[in-house]
């Protein structure tokens, strides 16, 4: 008897034991980029700790993510690497994919959004998350200019200049100012762009300028 209790424990334990799946999305065009985007998601999975499972999974922007499946109850450490639009389209992307799937699987979702601009106009994602009512938690994480994703890690410049925020507090986090002042940035792509960064608790404004021939910083 004893015996059978135990091993009625063990499997409620197992099954009550909460998951965490880490999935990585890929964009879908132009279809001649996607084995790079492949790549990334490999470099993105390889950071991420205290994962049950790992995979790379295509961007469906119109369902739930059925790979979240195993993972109901639990949490879903999410990645994409691709190309991107706007704070606009993040929104778009949040009303119909992330958050029905984590209202259906009933699980946390902390949502690394590595491609550009997604983060382009950080207060229309906080207005947005001003109006949710979450049972569960839902982070996000997205640059606000043109970047350079898993590939920022490998190259001379500082490009991915983010910002996050959550369902919790509803604020947006901007990083602090002298992570990215006076650093490389991208001129070839970056040129004038702007970034929101905190000196102190001031929000400021750096731009990717010029300071000499072919070289550019945020000043």
């Amino acid at each position: 008897m004893k015996i059978l209790i135990f091993i009625l424990f063990g499997i409620i334990s197992f099954n009550s034991y909460s998951k965490t799946c880490c999935l990585c999305q890929t964009g879908i065009k132009p279809s001649s980029e996607v084995h790079w985007f492949k790549k990334g998601c490999k470099m993105w999975l390889a950071k991420q700790k205290s994962c049950d499972s790992k995979k790379v999974i295509s961007i469906d922007k119109d369902s739930n993510i059925d790979s979240a499946l195993e993972c109901e109850d639990g949490n879903i450490k999410l990645g994409y690497v691709g190309h991107w639009g706007s704070s606009a389209q993040l929104v778009k992307y949040l009303k119909q994919t992330l958050i029905p799937t984590a209202k259906y699987y009933n699980s946390a979702i902390d949502y690394d959004q590595t491609a550009c601009t997604s983060m382009d106009n950080p207060r229309v994602i906080e207005r947005f998350f001003e109006t949710l009512n979450l049972d569960v938690l839902l982070s996000v994480k997205g640059n606000q200019v043109t970047s350079t994703g898993m590939w920022d890690d490998v190259l001379p410049h500082k490009t991915n200049f983010w910002a996050k925020i959550n369902s919790q507090d509803k604020l947006v986090e901007y990083p602090t100012c002298k992570s990215f002042r006076n650093k490389t940035c991208f001129g070839k792509y970056q040129k004038n762009e702007t970034g929101i960064c905190l000196n102190e608790d001031e929000q400021v404004e750096l731009k990717c300028t010029k300071v000499s021939r072919n070289i550019y910083r945020w000043k």
